[in-house]
């Protein structure tokens, strides 16, 4: 349905302007005319046709656009979702038909015919990822041959394939059993459409269910450092006897560190194990989870999970003291955890007045004694004047760097007041001096890097440019010391002021930051992101020896870290740095069997978790023995290798979809739940949806065309003045 022509002129130039000179033109053609030609009947169809051409000139010139308002009707949608994966192919619980048969069936219902004439739907199958639209009368060509199934990521893809659009329900054909997620807890959401699964599957009595325990998951640092306590958390589930208890047992390099024994709920579940793991000395140790097979137990390739920890020294540890949570301190601790030159331990204080912790805090305090800060290369101060700091740890902390530590003044309203860093023992490292109570900046100021910044280390190998992002505030008044260096300054309506200072003192180094508003720089809508990299190099230049061993970095990762046996897996490169550009990568991998393979990586775009995208290396690799595998990429540039840290991944030796196990109803009843949908019999399923209340609604589509840049504007123009060169040459006249 249409809606009344509407013709909208867009010419951007005054109408009275316009006006005027086609007046003004038309004038001037009339007075030619009469001046020059005669008054016969080829004088005036020579006038008539000069005053076509001006007027298709002036139509142009005025640029009109014809507007039509449709009207449409936009019908909700329904969506099938039907699992295709292997898994589909047993049995449902004590039925006799398949899985597949039972969601086939559902769609072959006669309701699905009366919502076809209704709502608009479309079927969309899937398994290892999200396949292409089908129309539901393929449902029967289709064939349960997937070799994993990605629940999740089918879901989050249908999301943004109908995002904006009317979306009245999704119906899921799956048994809930997702081979890459391990925990449940996802299926919470949020998600933009309801979800309608179907149980697909009843489930069987207790007494019939096959005896299975199986290791889902194991998380704990994979790197940590020496001395410190970290924790490591099995997952377990399965089906086991009532009342009958499950044991754990830890091997650290083949020898029997722990065992605990734990029970699964009734009728099976999932329960998490927590060992204390402690790490005395520096080197890589293998630690092996095994739970016991369990009388009758058929499938025995997960009850054993092996994990590579990697110990290092104190060398590059970093200790960061911080007042109450500010965005700076947040910003802060994620570019910490995100960096690969130091290993962070974080003290932040609680509305409580206590102090909470970020990383593994071994035995570490804050009583900052000598004894404990000879364990940290850098220590970073946030926003802590001196009677919260207390001298006698302000004193520690000045001769910590006097003795060649390195030390951040991060500072915020409290440590640049007037009872902040320079009233104490820590005056001495401070890099400037201030007289007075200078006042706080607030606006929106400039940040220019200095010559001396772009001649330092900090600013130089990375492309930073003149002016870094702005920042919001600024402590003014600091006049640096004859032995600092100011590498950025803020310009103000009162002058610039020094926002980036640095000094040696004693044996160590001194870096302080006179704003709290650097945290604004992980906003700035760039290709890259200057804060973490502004971070980078302050951290590089205080801890040199990764840039003097490395000149670019490598980073290798996967989207997962178990895998089935038959089931691929997608290893991501990553190289940055100063020189990273063009690189030859290769991943080396070395399998269960101790032999150690090298393959050339591929250049191509990466898409991380977050949906941005950059340049990376691919590998695709599809294991072809069980056990534990270790990556490492090595990337080639200029004559000079970085290697990446190892990462590691599980094979197991059956698929996932072989397994035979029972449908996660909890899941697809979490799913339901979150979703505001029901978790529907395939006897349900039809009323639930036909009862649904929505309605087609109207939208408008305003749709312009274009009446001025068309080809028979250019063509009569053309023809009016071929038209008159005809009609001169005929008459011979000049």
């Amino acid at each position: 349905m249409m809606s009344p022509e509407t013709i909208v002129m867009e010419h951007s130039m005054p109408t009275a302007v316009l006006v005027a000179a086609c007046g003004v033109a038309a004038a001037l053609m009339v007075g030619s005319a009469m001046r020059m030609l005669r008054l016969d009947r080829v004088g005036a169809s020579l006038t008539l046709i000069r005053m076509l051409w001006l007027a298709i000139l002036g139509w142009c010139l005025w640029m009109p656009v014809r507007r039509e308002a449709v009207r449409e009707e936009v019908r909700p949608r329904w969506l099938w979702l039907a699992d295709v994966s292997a898994s589909m192919t047993n049995r449902a619980g004590t039925a006799a038909m398949t899985r597949w048969e039972v969601a086939r069936s559902v769609l072959e219902q006669p309701w699905v015919t009366r919502i076809r004439e209704r709502w608009a739907v479309d079927l969309y199958p899937f398994a290892e990822d999200l396949r292409e639209r089908r129309d539901p009368d393929a449902l029967a060509d289709l064939v349960p041959d997937g070799t994993a199934t990605h629940l999740r990521e089918a879901l989050l893809k249908l999301a943004a394939l109908h995002r904006g659009q009317p979306v009245a329900g999704v119906v899921v054909l799956s048994d809930g059993l997702d081979t890459r997620e391990t925990r449940d807890d996802w299926a919470a959401g949020p998600w933009p459409f309801a979800i309608y699964p179907v149980r697909i599957e009843t489930p069987a009595p207790p007494a019939l269910r096959p005896l299975d325990v199986r290791i889902d998951q194991v998380e704990t640092p994979l790197r940590v450092v020496v001395g410190w306590n970290t924790r490591m958390v099995v997952t377990l589930s399965g089906e086991t006897p009532p009342d009958q208890a499950v044991s754990v047992r830890l091997f650290r390099n083949e020898q029997l560190v722990q065992e605990i024994p734990t029970q699964l709920s009734e009728g099976g579940g999932s329960r998490d194990v927590v060992f204390q793991l402690d790490h005395p000395t520096v080197g890589t140790a293998t630690y092996r989870v095994v739970v016991p097979p369990l009388p009758g137990e058929v499938e025995t390739n997960d009850n054993v999970a092996v994990v590579n920890i990697q110990v290092v020294d104190t060398q590059n540890r970093l200790l960061y003291i911080e007042d109450v949570p500010r965005w700076e301190s947040r910003q802060l601790i994620r570019a910490l955890r995100s960096s690969t030159t130091v290993t962070p331990l974080a003290f932040v204080r609680g509305p409580d007045g206590r102090y909470f912790t970020y990383g593994g805090r071994g035995g570490a305090t804050l009583d900052l004694t000598p004894e404990q800060l000879a364990n940290f290369k850098i220590v970073i101060v946030g926003d802590l004047d001196m009677p919260s700091l207390g001298t006698q740890r302000a004193e520690s902390l000045a001769d910590f760097v006097r003795r060649g530590g390195q030390i951040i003044l991060l500072g915020g309203p409290r440590a640049w007041g007037p009872e902040g860093f320079e009233s104490g023992p820590l005056a001495p490292v401070v890099p400037f001096v201030r007289r007075g109570t200078p006042p706080v900046l607030e606006g929106r100021f400039e940040v220019e890097v200095t010559d001396e910044g772009r001649a330092h280390p900090i600013f130089t190998g990375e492309r930073f440019e003149q002016s870094l992002p702005p920042v919001l505030s600024v402590f003014a008044g600091a006049v640096p010391k004859p032995a600092a260096q100011v590498l950025a300054k803020a310009k103000t309506p009162s002058g610039q002021h020094a926002l980036v200072v640095v000094q040696r003192y004693g044996q160590g180094k001194v870096v302080a930051l006179l704003t709290e508003s650097l945290w604004r720089w992980s906003l700035e809508p760039r290709e890259e992101d200057v804060y973490r990299r502004f971070w980078n190099r302050v951290l590089d230049w205080l801890a040199p020896e990764k840039e003097e061993l490395q000149p670019f970095e490598v980073d290798l990762f996967a989207p997962v870290a178990r895998v089935y046996l038959g089931e691929p897996i997608r290893l991501a490169a990553r190289v940055g740095g100063a020189e990273a550009t063009a690189a030859e990568v290769t991943c080396e991998l070395r399998g269960p069997e101790g032999r150690t393979l090298a393959f050339r990586m591929t250049p191509k775009t990466i898409t991380t978790a977050s949906g941005q995208t950059l340049p990376g290396y691919e590998l695709l690799y599809t294991p072809e023995q069980p056990g534990n595998y270790q990556a490492r990429a090595v990337a080639v540039l200029n004559g000079k290798t970085a290697r990446s840290s190892p990462f590691e991944f599980l094979v197991r030796s059956v698929s996932a979809e072989g397994t035979g196990r029972p449908a996660n109803l909890d899941l697809l009843k979490k799913l339901a739940e979150s979703s505001g949908g029901v978790l529907a019999s395939p006897d349900e399923i039809g009323g639930i949806v036909e009862r649904w209340t929505g309605e087609a609604r109207q939208e408008v589509r305003v749709q312009w065309k274009s009446l001025w840049n068309q080809w028979w504007t250019i063509g009569a123009m053309i023809g009016l003045l071929c038209l008159e060169w005809i009609l001169r040459r005929r008459f011979n006249m000049a």
